[in-house]
């Protein structure tokens, strides 16, 4: 394969990563129902549960930002994504609400650090002509994921349940992030223009 292809290739996988991490966000959405009826909570706390992640990012951005910037975003997103799947399979496995919850915020970190340093190995490995489209592109990275994650549920829920469309879910997330570790680990720098 070409540097050009091998390249995009990379930018690729790590966008799909970005809406799988997306997917993480917007999966408690199709399951409010289940659960309100079968874990027991309450309208309120299913919809705590979905706004979780969001709130965590709101506040704790700018240092998660600043500690990614010391750490470097490729060595960042392997931490954080070791978080977002302990999180997400913890979830997809808790069946008592403060253990669900519990996992939501383990998964929340492990989103703070991703949806950050996704981003900035784009910004890394994309040459300069690509970057604006390649970031305009990953903009669209929540709204996707939960497309995604309406999708995957509409097929899944019906087959295995809600907790198999969770680890599916979650699983997915983790081998894009190693699909994509070994494509970025195969780049270089990235030229100044290409």
């Amino acid at each position: 394969m070409n540097p050009t292809a091998l390249r995009l290739t990379a930018v690729a996988l790590v966008i799909l990563t970005g809406i799988l991490a997306g997917a993480q966000l917007g999966k408690i959405a199709p399951l409010i129902g289940w659960y309100q009826e079968e874990i027991g909570l309450s309208l309120q706390g299913a919809g705590w549960l979905t706004a979780l992640i969001g709130i965590f990012v709101a506040f704790a951005a700018l240092p998660a930002g600043m500690a990614i910037g010391r750490m470097g975003a490729t060595r960042a997103t392997g931490y954080g994504s070791l978080l977002l799947v302990i999180g997400g399979l913890l979830l997809a496995a808790s069946h008592w609400p403060a253990a669900i919850f519990g996992a939501r915020l383990i998964e929340g970190l492990g989103y703070l650090v991703v949806c950050i340093s996704l981003p900035a190995i784009l910004n890394d490995v994309s040459p300069l002509r690509w970057k604006g489209p390649v970031l305009a592109i990953w903009s669209g990275f929540v709204p996707l994921g939960y497309a995604t994650a309406d999708l995957m549920a509409a097929w899944l829920v019906p087959l295995g349940g809600p907790p198999v469309f969770l680890a599916a879910l979650t699983v997915l997330y983790g081998l894009l992030w190693q699909a994509s570790r070994l494509a970025l680990s195969s780049l270089g720098e990235a030229p100044a223009i290409a």
